[in-house]
């Protein structure tokens, strides 16, 4: 049973509200970051500046470059929800995945010989071959060695290494 996945726009629907809603943080913080910041230049600037104006124009500053910031991260987070959707095809229409669908049930057996099935059956319900008769049961330290006998004659002794050829009268050291 395959799960039933959800329509477009529902798939839409929360990394846009997403990517709306950070997009409007961002450009509120970069606002607000714009005004406390003159706030704050003016305030240094002025002899009767208080206490009050510069710190609390610091603080004013903070938070809102902390909006900003929160926005920029909202921002980037939504379109990577969009890029983990597209990912996974949650955009593709259901139009496509019926078409799909409808191929792969419709496989069409051209080219298959079911001869070739029943012939691989039959010559796997055969019964093998009996094996020739042993002359006289071997003892297991017999047959072991025997085994081993056998595998290290299977493998090939590695070739012998070539000689140098002779050195040509153009190559000889010079004194």
């Amino acid at each position: 049973m395959s799960a039933r996945r959800p329509s477009t726009a529902v798939a839409l629907l929360a990394p846009a509200i997403t990517l709306i809603g950070s997009g409007a943080v961002a450009v509120y913080g970069a606002l607000r970051v714009a005004t406390a910041n003159t706030a704050l230049v003016e305030a240094l600037q002025s002899p009767t500046a208080t206490a009050a104006d510069v710190y609390g124009g610091q603080a004013e500053l903070q938070i809102a470059s902390t909006l900003l910031g929160a926005g920029i991260i909202g921002v980037i987070i939504a379109l990577a929800v969009f890029g983990v959707l597209i990912a996974l095809g949650a955009f593709s229409s259901a139009a496509a995945d019926d078409d799909a669908d409808e191929f792969d049930d419709d496989t069409d057996d051209e080219g298959f010989e079911e001869d070739s099935v029943e012939a691989v059956a039959a010559a796997a319900a055969a019964p093998a071959a009996p094996a020739a008769p042993a002359a006289a049961p071997a003892t297991p330290a017999a047959t072991e060695t025997a085994e081993v006998v056998e595998a290290v004659e299977a493998v090939e002794a590695p070739a012998a290494p070539e000689a140098p050829a002779a050195p040509a009268e153009g190559d000889a050291p010079r004194a």
